[in-house]
């Protein structure tokens, strides 16, 4: 993108009760949750913005967000401008957990999409999403979260009816000047059965999904299984390195291969659900508390699925970065 506004909203707060309303207005970053539905997506050039109003409460460990924004397309030449056709709204609660307590997101959220198909059916979207997230520590030296929903709505003249899950179990396994902390996730979301009709195609809205399929950023998450293990160590007081090995197979062999943009990268029918397997080696540095660099290594190894079209080479990723924090 060239020179544009990410961010220009005005804020207005006021005592409500025993607690506090902000209302907002105008082009803002929205990120919930652990961010696997809604991120401004900082990875990638082009930081995500949407366009619209919020009115936010809190009262004690409560907050509800209830929204209504359209998606700010990057125009790369022109200034970027929000589509109205794509639009998100809904409403967010979290309860910020007591000190060792378990915290608790309960969301329902909305998005349209104007002329879509997925499997074979095609049409005006409008789908909700239903779901909640939990987190927690657990005996002392463990930690776990979870998140699930629920999509219901139509696409064209179709229904839809679609889920996913996420599980995240970590342990550290006991004092040491490393802090390792050795972790498992487990994720799945639906994919369609049959071609054509009623869709079963889960929709990841508008994810941060850098942080959940591989730094390489092959897949999203759509018709998936991915399974992770992996370990973080910090190397010396500033330094964190983390190590994670993914494991990723189709759901429905009937439906596609979805890329990290939610696109289609490959239709199916498939004779094999293995799409393949990565592995993720990242370490950050902080140079200053304000400053730090990081960089990466990933390779993704393609597995029978993806064999089985013509591109089917493996992928090595390599990278480097800065972070200013201001």
């Amino acid at each position: 993108d060239t020179l544009d506004l990410y961010n220009a909203f005005v804020d207005l707060d006021a005592p409500l009760a025993e607690g506090k309303l902000s209302l907002r207005t105008g082009r803002q970053s929205l990120a919930y949750g652990a961010q696997r539905l809604v991120s401004p997506l900082p990875w990638v050039n082009a930081w995500r913005s949407f366009e619209g109003v919020n009115a936010l409460w809190r009262q004690g460990r409560w907050s509800v967000d209830a929204f209504l924004t359209a998606l700010v397309v990057v125009e790369r030449f022109q200034p970027n401008e929000r589509d109205d056709e794509r639009q998100l709204y809904g409403v967010y609660a979290t309860r910020a957990p007591e000190q060792g307590g378990m915290g608790l997101d309960l969301y329902v959220l909305g998005n349209t999409r104007p002329n879509v198909t997925i499997n074979g059916t095609s049409g005006d979207e409008r789908r909700h999403t239903a779901g909640l997230r939990a987190w927690s520590p657990w005996a002392e030296r463990g930690d776990f979260e979870f998140e699930g929903a629920w999509q219901f709505g139509e696409l064209g003249d179709e229904d839809v009816a679609a889920w996913f899950g996420s599980t995240v179990i970590g342990y550290k396994p006991g004092d040491s000047s490393l802090a390792p902390r050795v972790f498992l996730g487990l994720d799945a979301a639906s994919g369609d059965r049959t071609p054509g009709g009623s869709v079963q195609t889960f929709n990841q809205l508008y994810p941060l999904g850098h942080a959940y399929f591989g730094l390489a950023d092959v897949l999203g998450r759509q018709n998936l299984v991915g399974a992770n293990l992996g370990c973080s160590i910090k190397a010396t007081p500033h330094t964190t390195a983390t190590l994670t090995a993914h494991v990723f197979q189709l759901l429905d062999k009937d439906d596609g291969i979805y890329a990290v943009n939610g696109a289609l990268a490959r239709s199916g029918p498939f004779d094999s659900a293995d799409i393949g397997q990565e592995l993720d080696l990242y370490v950050t540095h902080n140079v200053t508390p304000y400053f730090s660099v990081y960089g990466g290594y990933s390779r993704f190894f393609s597995g029978k699925a993806v064999e089985e079209g013509a591109l089917s080479d493996d992928i090595d990723f390599l990278y480097f970065g800065t972070a200013l924090t201001f």
